[in-house]
């Protein structure tokens, strides 16, 4: 993971490596969480189903923890928070895997929130910051939606308002 500094006009850019041995496959995705704000809180997926937490990203020494779950399989393809940073959606992009999980404790417990559907791939997910039990995800067929997300099994349907099976 590459780190730039000085972005802005008339700075000096300077460029540093992330780099930690529990990064052990390619990167898929990357969230900063937007409810730490003193310092940088990373959520990095990579190909081999790991989510690591990357504590104080900004400084020389950041903080690294993997807080993934051992039931998770394939590649992590999208991140995204509920109402704080314990509350965590994470996607996969594979066939043949759970591929909604959440977890409400930062990583300690995962639980598998794929419910009703399909057996696809599922790109990206966003969690309604109005209303949590409301989650929307883009797959390799399109949107599906849920509007009881807090159940254990939730239902997912197709919301695709005209929009043909494409991936999203």
């Amino acid at each position: 993971i590459r780190r730039y500094k000085g972005l802005q006009k008339g700075q000096s850019v300077l460029k540093s490596d992330l780099k930690n041995r529990l990064l052990t496959a390619k990167v898929t995705a990357l969230k900063v969480s937007q409810f730490t704000t003193g310092t940088t809180t990373l959520f990095v997926g990579t190909q081999n189903g790991k989510i690591l937490k990357i504590q104080n990203a900004n400084t020389s020494s950041p903080a690294w923890t993997d807080i993934s779950s051992a039931s998770f399989v394939g590649s992590i393809s999208d991140i995204s928070f509920g109402s704080n940073e314990k509350e965590i959606v994470i996607t996969f992009h594979n066939f043949g895997v759970a591929s909604v999980w959440y977890t409400e404790d930062g990583g300690t417990t995962w639980v598998d929130k794929s419910g009703n559907l399909p057996d696809i791939p599922v790109k990206a997910v966003l969690v309604n910051p109005l209303n949590q039990n409301e989650v929307i995800i883009g797959t390799q067929f399109g949107i599906w939606k849920t509007t009881v997300f807090n159940t254990k099994n939730p239902v997912w349907k197709q919301s695709q308002n005209g929009m043909s099976n494409v991936k999203v």
